[in-house]
């Protein structure tokens, strides 16, 4: 080993990872190497109980799974989610995204519908104030709505 005793602390050549009072090229399976602070060099640390390897301490850094996991991703992070329960995993994601769509086309409707009630109303509205064209002619007969030569046209609520 490469081990030097300085007051009951093992200090580990440069590259080389502290774990455990030994010192390992590379970190074991369920550790991962990080630096530390005070430049003592790098150790072993255990990775998320979710990850057999792992570039992190985060569940999101785990590279290998445990036999009874499934590697999954989730909006763009991996997981190692347990077999059993992936499929609920999965079924959530497939309620969300169903969601979001049933919100929008329930949007949509809701707008056309207040497009229609609106255009109704207004129709409505503005049949309730009609006018219409009395024609006067000549002789002093009325006629409504006719287009006649030499006619007064007035127009009246």
């Amino acid at each position: 080993m490469n081990v030097n005793s300085v007051s009951n602390f093992s200090v580990c050549k440069p590259g080389w990872n502290h774990d455990n009072g030994n010192c390992l090229q590379q970190c074991p399976p369920g550790t991962y190497e990080i630096q530390n602070d005070d430049d003592s060099g790098a150790f072993c640390t255990a990775c998320h109980y979710s990850c057999l390897s792992c570039k992190g301490p985060s569940y999101t850094d785990c590279i290998t799974c445990h036999t009874d996991s499934m590697f999954t991703w989730n909006n763009g992070r991996p997981l190692c989610v347990l077999s059993s329960i992936s499929w609920k995993m999965q079924s959530t994601v497939w309620f969300q995204r169903l969601t979001v769509a049933f919100l929008v086309n329930l949007g949509l409707i809701i707008a056309i519908v207040i497009y229609f009630v609106f255009t109704w109303y207004i129709r409505k509205r503005k049949s309730v104030h009609k006018y219409s064209k009395v024609c006067y002619s000549n002789n002093g007969e009325i006629h409504a709505d006719t287009e006649l030569d030499n006619t007064y046209v007035s127009e009246s609520e």
